[in-house]
């Protein structure tokens, strides 16, 4: 996961002795490099860039997608520190961080996606299926190795992404051909509050299962709250990020028709 410092720090080692008192090691100093710090904001620079190069993308309009990403950012980060507080068990907030992870990089192409929807315009819809999932799953994919650069497992984490954004591209057409058969009109506002209430539930349901598992002492029975806790969240967090860009192609002119005509939202959702 990304760590944000700039520059040496020295961190204190603490040995808690209980009631005698704490026992302090010598200072340590960690290096923390500029470009290690920042390594997870690199393909934002990328694709400020891409907005900036494009002259279809150099207007005011365009850079409103950048909201969706504040806020799914922010969310995260709120979320894992939360998580981080509650959790009494270190696999909690692991499995938090990894799924956060997971859903910055699914947001980030999400958002390269509706940049550079308008050279996506194709009308088999599995055509546009698999133009849409290889444009994120490239991006996901190199956002979470930039994030990660040393790890030993990166490329067991890039197909777990892989898997986790062909479940949320499977889920996201069986919900449009349920709405195109009960709704009969504009698809895009009841697309953002099936969206809105799925990413909520999942929210909902992590949070519950921490302060659960915060109140119980029986090891099993936390291990039993954190699976309860996990196993929704891949095939429902990725709405929580979805409705973001659902609810920017509902307000912004500029990026309804990119999002209809790439990811859809009427005949083509």
């Amino acid at each position: 996961m990304p760590f944000y410092a700039f520059g040496p720090l020295q961190i204190t080692a603490v040995r808690n002795i209980e009631s005698v008192a704490s026992v302090e090691g010598p200072p340590t100093v960690v290096e923390c490099p500029l470009e290690d710090s920042l390594r997870s904001v690199y393909p934002l620079f990328v694709l400020c860039g891409l907005l900036l190069l494009r002259r279809v993308t150099r207007t005011r309009a365009a850079w409103a997608l950048l909201l969706p990403l504040a806020a799914i950012y922010l969310a995260s980060s709120i979320g894992e520190s939360v998580v981080s507080h509650l959790a009494r068990w270190y696999v909690t907030p692991s499995i938090c961080s990894t799924l956060c992870e997971m859903l910055r990089a699914l947001a980030l192409g999400l958002a390269f996606l509706l940049a550079l929807s308008d050279l996506i315009r194709v009308r088999p819809r599995l055509l546009r299926f698999l133009l849409t999932w290889v444009v994120i799953f490239l991006v996901g994919a190199a956002a979470i190795s930039l994030n990660t650069p040393f790890a030993a497992d990166n490329s067991a984490w890039i197909a777990v992404f892989g898997l986790f954004l062909l479940i949320f591209r499977l889920g996201l057409s069986l919900i449009a051909a349920l709405l195109r058969k009960l709704v009969r009109r504009d698809l895009l506002p009841w697309c953002a509050g099936v969206c809105l209430f799925l990413g909520v539930g999942a929210i909902l349901i992590l949070t519950g299962a921490g302060l659960a598992s915060h109140s119980v002492k029986l090891l099993s029975t936390q291990t039993f709250l954190l699976w309860v806790a996990a196993v929704p969240q891949p095939f429902l967090a990725p709405y929580f990020v979805f409705f973001w860009f659902v609810l920017l192609a509902l307000r912004s002119p500029f990026y309804r028709p990119r999002f209809t005509d790439c990811l859809g939202a009427g005949p083509s959702l």
